[in-house]
């Protein structure tokens, strides 16, 4: 019997609208820069070269800007546990060692920080996929921020890294559905 989902993903906040200006901006100079490379509207000889370091550089903020603004939720049903970033774990309830949660600043706890990226992507303070710590164990990471992060184990030798908007509510939460109480 499937119960229903609950969500703890983080809020989303809403993007400035100079932000949004800013992109525009981009676009239309990217735009301009590749016609009259293009189309010699300018007459410059050498002007493709700049029109495509242009169009280069608003493609980069573009890929940025969508890949920061990506959806990142944690979903937890009765049967398992969902992390869906830009790269996407799902992991039944079973496998993880509940008893074993911790709730961690890695700023402080830097063993367990993700330091070595080896299927994932990190955009600064957003870190997605699969990483190494110092100690090189392996780590599946959702990470929107470095306090109040989730630390589960599992029992298939890899452990999660995951920001949510509770960390109270999320282990309350999965204790009442495992049945798991913690050790910490």
């Amino acid at each position: 019997m499937n119960g229903p989902i609950s969500d703890f993903s983080l809020a989303r906040t809403a993007e400035p609208a100079f932000s949004r200006l800013l992109l525009l901006l981009l676009i239309f100079v990217a735009v301009s820069a590749l016609l009259s490379a293009t189309f010699g509207i300018l007459g410059f000889p050498g002007i493709w070269l700049v029109g495509a370091e242009i169009a280069l550089a608003c493609l980069l903020f573009l890929a940025s800007h969508y890949f920061r603004t990506a959806p990142h939720q944690v979903l937890l049903d009765d049967r398992r546990l969902h992390l869906k970033g830009l790269f996407k774990k799902s992991v039944p309830l079973p496998e993880l060692s509940v008893a074993h949660l911790r709730v961690v600043d890695l700023n402080q706890e830097k063993a367990l920080a993700p330091r070595f990226k080896t299927w994932g992507m990190d955009l600064g303070r957003l870190k997605s996929g699969w990483f190494r710590s110092r100690h090189w164990k392996k780590s599946f990471v959702l990470l929107a921020a470095k306090t109040n992060v989730i630390y589960l184990p599992t029992t298939k030798g890899y452990s999660l890294l995951f920001s949510v908007s509770s960390t109270q509510e999320f282990k309350d939460e999965i204790s009442r559905r495992t049945g798991v109480s913690f050790l910490n």
